[in-house]
């Protein structure tokens, strides 16, 4: 069973991937069948855009040239001697050196009345048959070679001054060299729906349902007429309609894509119009889908042969991480065995250390009561006169003393009792102790503080607080000695207590000394470590610091950079004092 179902694995994961590949080449072919439709018809609007505004610059020119006609004194003196002896000599004679000049673009040139009859013109390629209404700017005319454009502007009452363009010439000037794909085209219409050029010439000259309807009556124009009725509003627009390819012998069904955009001469307008192929769009589409498909295979085939391949090897995979797992947790076991031993070790030594220390603390004590006790009835019993002996006497007694605290300092590290503690006034018994280190600093030493803690109690004793306060001066005094400005700056104040309820005694004891290293940082609290130099100090200061300032359920910490000097941070808890003590 075990092994049929390994068998099946790679094969639901074939088929996951082969239906994993299929929606992803259908997803991306839906993705860049709608993107290209879309680019399509944005680029064919930009064509369709492009050709409309050289129409406009194109029939523009002619109005430039109008105006330069109406200017001109030989123009207004034949017309109105035309108008008041009926004699067109004058104004021909005008009017036929202009065309002679832009007979390049202008086939005739004529004034006409409001109906667009010719009242005297130069006549070349003439006559016209006007196929559109007369009387607007833009009227289509049939010459005798093909469609014409006649171009009108009003120069008098009921008078019009008309050109006529050749629309052939016109076509081949500003759209003729658009290409749109194999099949497509640009073609223009004139407002009133008159197609003026198209690729099959005969459907030119005619209205736009008008030409199929005539020559191919059998067949189904589509929705050509949705078509003609877009064009209608004048405005720009896309479309995407169903009809025919009628330059063919037998034209056939076609989608096409249409954009088209208005060129707007005086108060009428020809519509451009750009047509694609939308199967010529699919079909390159299509091309691409197939090679994208084609590279989805291969790789699909290919990623199915490296896991029938990759599959044999899972399990001695398997086996070897779940060995190096194992071996990696027993390590990791091994190790944290090592480090719990290690520490247990150190917790050992460190009681060991204790015990020794308690008990050469208390043996040495002992014998140093007699020496203290004969030094002093020595100083008792010398006589005035025997002056040196007494100052020997006082000496030998001093040093007991001095001994007999070392030996105090070693015994409070040594056991966790403290005795008794009471309701102390914390702002009273650090400020006393404050005023005995600034008797003891040495003059070079700036020293200053700054309390606010009023009507704050804690619970503790006085003797061990001022010891540590002490201390903490003590060590300052000798990290700023030697140094220019040195100071000690000693500040206290409350703060409500981190995660719990209550308030918090904060001091904070900072100099400019010398600093510690890191390293140094790390040792200061353990007990007989010092930097000092040999015979110079016990190494037990802060260590009783440390034991004193926890025995009170307080922390102290400290922060110090090298050269910058030290900041000891002192926390302890304070206390409501209760009434009437």
């Amino acid at each position: 069973m075990k092994k049929r179902g390994s068998i099946w694995l790679p094969v639901i994961w074939v088929c996951v991937v082969l239906v994993a590949g299929s929606l992803l080449v259908t997803t991306i072919y839906l993705d860049l069948r709608s993107q290209s439709v879309e680019n399509r018809e944005e680029q064919l609007l930009v064509l369709a855009r492009s050709a409309a505004s050289n129409l406009e610059s194109y029939l523009g020119s002619y109005q430039k040239d109008f105006s330069v006609i109406r200017a001109s004194s030989d123009f207004r003196e034949g017309t109105d001697h035309f108008l008041a002896t009926g004699d067109d000599t004058l104004l021909l004679r005008y009017l036929d050196t202009y065309n002679t000049a832009t007979e390049d673009y202008v086939a005739d040139i004529s004034l006409t009345d409001g109906e667009g009859r010719v009242l005297a013109g130069t006549n070349r390629h003439g006559p016209y048959e006007a196929i559109t209404r007369p009387g607007k700017d833009l009227v289509v005319s049939r010459g005798p070679d093909g469609l014409y454009l006649a171009i009108s502007t009003p120069v008098g009452e009921g008078l019009r001054l008309q050109s006529m363009v050749d629309v052939a010439y016109m076509y081949q000037s500003t759209g003729a060299f658009m290409t749109i794909g194999k099949r497509g085209y640009v073609f223009y219409q004139h407002s009133g729906g008159v197609v003026l050029t198209h690729p099959r010439e005969s459907f030119a000259g005619q209205e736009l349902l008008e030409g199929p309807g005539r020559e191919f009556p059998e067949l189904d124009p589509g929705e050509l007429p949705l078509l003609r009725g877009h064009q209608q509003s004048g405005e720009e627009g896309i479309l995407r309609y169903r009809s025919r390819w009628w330059d063919e012998e037998e034209p056939g069904e076609a989608v096409k894509l249409a954009a088209y955009a208005p060129a707007r001469i005086g108060d009428d307008f020809l519509m451009v119009t750009a047509v694609a192929d939308h199967r010529e769009i699919m079909e390159l589409l299509n091309r691409g889908i197939l090679l994208i498909g084609a590279v989805l295979s291969l790789m699909m085939v290919a990623l199915c042969f490296l896991t029938f391949q990759l599959y044999t090897a899972i399990g001695e995979k398997s086996r070897v991480e779940r060995e190096n797992t194992y071996l990696r947790e027993l390590n990791e076991a091994l190790e944290e065995m090592r480090r719990r031993e290690e520490k247990l070790q150190h917790f050992q030594r460190l009681e060991i250390i204790g015990t020794l220390t308690g008990g050469i603390a208390h043996e040495l004590g002992n014998l140093l009561v007699p020496i203290m006790a004969y030094s002093a009835l020595m100083a008792d019993q010398v006589s005035p006169q025997q002056e040196e002996l007494y100052d020997e006497a006082q000496e030998i007694y001093s040093a007991a003393r001095k001994a007999k605290e070392v030996i105090q300092q070693i015994t409070d590290i040594s056991r966790k009792d403290r005795g008794a503690f009471q309701e102390l006034d914390l702002s009273l018994t650090v400020g006393s102790a404050l005023k005995m280190a600034c008797s003891a600093k040495p003059r070079e030493v700036e020293m200053e503080w700054s309390l606010t803690l009023e009507d704050c109690w804690v619970l503790g004793s006085a003797t061990q607080l001022c010891q540590v306060v002490l201390n903490l001066c003590t060590n300052a005094f000798h990290a700023v000695a030697g140094r220019e400005n040195g100071f000690l700056r000693v500040e206290g104040h409350l703060r409500p207590a981190l995660g719990e309820e209550g308030e918090v005694a904060v001091f904070t004891f900072t100099d400019n000394g010398t600093g510690m290293e890191p390293q140094v940082q790390e040792r200061i609290f353990d007990p007989f470590f010092t930097t000092k130099r040999t015979g110079e100090g016990t190494g037990l200061g802060l260590s009783i610091v440390q034991s004193i300032v926890e025995n009170h359920r307080g922390t102290v910490t400290v922060e110090s950079r090298p050269g910058e000097g030290s900041i000891f941070t002192l926390e302890l808890p304070v206390i409501k004092k209760v009434a009437g003590v």
